[in-house]
């Protein structure tokens, strides 16, 4: 062998050594960053799983919320069982079950004792009074009856949301206080909703993801060692004042498939667990490039590879960077859409939104034929706050009474706008005059209650507000204008009245 074989031949070996060495140095970093990926993708998957459960616990709470917060219920359950009326519960619930939600309903009373429990039937969608299993089992769920001492409860304070087994099946169950229209005490008894959290269930949620349940159990959330994240760094899905879930997870890769743990948190530490496997097919994707690019770098040489390499990684790089930009984009595109309709000082809805909002609602009340009402706001003597306490601290004043109107209605679909200076404008939908006159009540009461000082009041030492309210059913061809004329004249006739006070066309 001739030295310039041995050379050649030296060449080369170094040449293999150093693509062999490249191609496994190459491998790994890929190889852990598409699992990086991965779990990145499984999580989103998990939380829009999380999301549907929170979604669910949250209409289920609005359904408790709507049933414990109206008067016939607060009279019926507050009367003695003798003397209540036999068929109220038969004549309440005998409709639209097959578009209801729930699957358990309960109604206590006072004493904690069960006026009526009932399922929904999975298959004719009709209530059936409970089996004595499931008696038991709601029975011996104390804690869905506790609730805060004082007689004075409020909505947003009181609410119990566990789960739990029932009649074999783990299941969400919410309670909450029968109280007043207004939502305030006295508790007159308790309304219990549930939904069975199954595998039925978990596979409809499951049905547009590569996700597949493994199991679903309940656990002790106390006891449970098998979440690998602190509650302080769980993903939080809030309700109100106060979250309904909080949720945990782990995640296990194999070689063909990836393993996610899951626990979900409710308000009285239980919990439910399911385990989801997923394949791993962008990391089986990964291994297949990495081979075949392994087989053309030994194959044409380190120059391809290298150019390979870098044609991947930039390809990568712009993917990431074009993603980024898009969320960036659609982030601002968020920002600037609720700009648009909020009022700087107040963080109420301003007079662009509330002039489109009061259109849309008219123009369906006036197709459909509903009712709708308007109350005009104006807080009294403010120019005078102004001039004695300046206007940072009139603009302190306008933030408060803000707040205390947006905590004056419950709706969602109820509106609070700015409507001008100290002027404020409340719409309410499907609400006739002498529901807005209650809310226009509320809200003056909440505004005494308050007792922000205002010396410089003529008559009062305390800030007071005056309120005009107007509501109509609107005919074929009636302007919306009309309608707000007419909230402007009651506020009108209220400021001419002596101010603090609701004029509407009642008389009030």
């Amino acid at each position: 062998m001739t030295r310039s074989t041995r050379a050649l031949l030296l060449s080369n070996v170094s040449l293999l050594m150093m693509l062999l060495v490249i191609s496994i140095g190459m491998r790994q970093p890929l190889l852990n960053r598409f699992a990086v990926v991965e779990r990145e993708l499984m999580s989103k998957q998990v939380a829009s799983v999380v999301d549907a459960l929170s979604l669910l616990a949250e209409q289920l709470d609005g359904f408790a919320i709507s049933e414990a917060t109206w008067t016939e219920m607060h009279q019926y359950l507050g009367s003695d069982a003798t003397a209540a009326n036999s068929d109220f519960f038969e004549t309440t619930y005998s409709d639209s079950i097959g578009e209801w939600l729930i699957e358990v309903l309960g109604l206590f009373d006072r004493q904690h004792q069960q006026r009526h429990l009932a399922r929904v039937n999975r298959q004719t969608r009709q209530l059936e009074p409970a089996d004595s299993q499931l008696a038991h089992d709601v029975a011996q769920l104390t804690e869905l009856q506790s609730f805060p001492e004082h007689s004075e409860v409020s909505l947003t304070e009181s609410r119990n949301a566990i789960f739990a087994s029932v009649a074999g099946n783990p299941t969400l169950l919410i309670t909450r206080p029968v109280l007043t229209s207004a939502g305030r005490g006295p508790r007159h008894g308790t309304v219990l909703v549930g939904k069975t959290i199954d595998s039925a269930l978990m596979d409809r949620l499951l049905r547009n993801s590569s996700l597949s349940l493994l199991s679903l159990s309940l656990v002790d959330a106390q006891a449970s060692t098998a979440t690998s994240l602190p509650r302080s760094n769980a993903t939080a899905y809030a309700s109100l004042d106060r979250a309904f879930f909080y949720s945990t997870q782990q995640f296990t890769l194999q070689d063909d498939w990836q393993r996610t743990d899951v626990e979900v948190h409710a308000d009285q530490k239980t919990a439910i667990r399911f385990s989801l496997l997923a394949p791993r097919l962008e990391y089986q994707h990964a291994q297949s490039m990495l081979n075949s690019l392994t087989i053309i770098l030994f194959g044409i040489g380190i120059t391809l590879g290298i150019v390979i390499s870098w044609l991947i990684r930039r390809n990568f790089q712009h993917r990431q960077r074009l993603e980024d930009s898009q969320l960036a984009l659609q982030q601002s595109n968020r920002e600037l859409e609720a700009l648009a309709n909020l009022d700087g000082l107040t963080h109420l809805a301003n007079r662009r939104f509330f002039d489109q909002r009061l259109q849309q609602e008219f123009t369906r009340a006036q197709r459909l034929q509903r009712p709708i009402c308007v109350i005009l706001c104006d807080i009294d003597h403010f120019k005078h706050y102004n001039d004695r306490y300046g206007h940072i601290a009139g603009d302190a004043c306008l933030k408060q009474i803000a707040q205390i109107l947006q905590n004056g209605v419950h709706r969602s679909t109820d509106v609070v706008a700015r409507f001008g200076g100290e002027e404020f404008a409340i719409i309410l939908p499907e609400s006739d005059e002498r529901g807005g006159i209650a809310i226009a009540q509320r809200m003056l009461s909440m505004i005494a209650d308050s007792r922000i000082e205002h010396l410089g009041a003529p008559k009062h030492s305390v800030v007071s507000a005056s309120f005009g309210v107007a509501a109509t059913t609107p005919a074929l061809g009636e302007s919306v204008q009309s309608l707000l004329l007419l909230a402007d004249q009651k506020l009108y006739e209220a400021k001419q009245a002596g101010r603090n006070r609701v004029a509407n066309s009642q008389g009030s």
